[in-house]
């Protein structure tokens, strides 16, 4: 039997069987929440369908992604109880992200790129990566014995949000007056008020703000959303940002 050489070597093989679960669906019509059944009962036939025999330990890698798999059709009761059985019933709720007023993060799910973007930073393989919400970017990931829960953004995926700001904050200061009390020292009878937008045009208000919110700026403001949407936080006292890796933003609870 082969080994597997190197973490490189191991998450080529984990996206693989990844491919070849999901063209084993397709081509059996089997339900993905049926699948570890399936495969197992049929192991010996599907590793040699898809040329992966004489590969040390790969029935485990195979059992490994239908557990994922499982979980990806898990549906939000149970993605709850997959949290707090991870956590030891500690359990981190979000609400949907609001706009400034309604919605403030506005992007599409999580993928497997993500997943490959935390394996890369801690040093782990694809296996050690588990989805919990990908509409919120939430994983777990296995560390050394430990499960630490993450959320994970791309660079792009912080610049539609900065653009989202932006928009948001133009609209905000487009409506807000300018009250101006006196001229050289000379009051007025009443209120004299301008609303801004009338005398600043949109572009310069854009401008603006592009100026002076960085990308610093925009973690930040990630930051204290995620932490102010927690809901029940039990041990868990704050989101903390990690770093960036391969173009993507991660954040960690403590």
């Amino acid at each position: 039997m082969r080994k597997i050489n190197g973490r490189l070597e191991a998450n080529g093989l984990y996206n693989k069987v990844r491919e070849s679960i999901n063209k084993y669906i397709t081509d059996y019509k089997v339900e993905s929440s049926e699948i570890r059944e399936y495969v197992i009962n049929n192991m010996d036939r599907f590793i040699n369908k898809y040329g992966l025999s004489g590969i040390e330990g790969v029935k485990q890698i195979i059992i490994d992604v239908v557990d994922h798999k499982n979980n990806m059709t898990m549906d939000k009761t149970k993605k709850k109880k997959l949290i707090s059985e991870i956590m030891n019933n500690q359990v981190i709720k979000f609400s949907k992200f609001k706009k400034v007023n309604e919605s403030f993060i506005e992007v599409n799910k999580s993928s497997i790129e993500h997943e490959k973007a935390l394996a890369d930073y801690f040093n782990t393989s694809l296996g050690h990566i588990e989805e919990v919400d990908t509409e919120n970017h939430i994983y777990s990931v296995k560390d050394f014995g430990k499960t630490q829960m993450v959320v994970i953004f791309s660079k792009d995926e912080l610049k539609k949000i900065k653009e989202k700001v932006i928009s948001d904050l133009v609209l905000e200061i487009s409506d807000k007056n300018l009250i101006v009390e006196d001229v050289s020292g000379l009051r007025f009878d009443s209120e004299f008020a301008i609303q801004i937008g009338t005398v600043v045009e949109k572009s310069k208000l854009e401008n603006l703000c592009e100026r002076q919110i960085d990308e610093r700026k925009v973690i930040n403001l990630v930051s204290s959303h995620l932490s102010e949407e927690l809901v029940f936080m039990y041990n868990f006292k704050q989101v903390e940002y990690l770093n960036s890796v391969n173009k993507y933003h991660i954040w960690k609870f403590s």
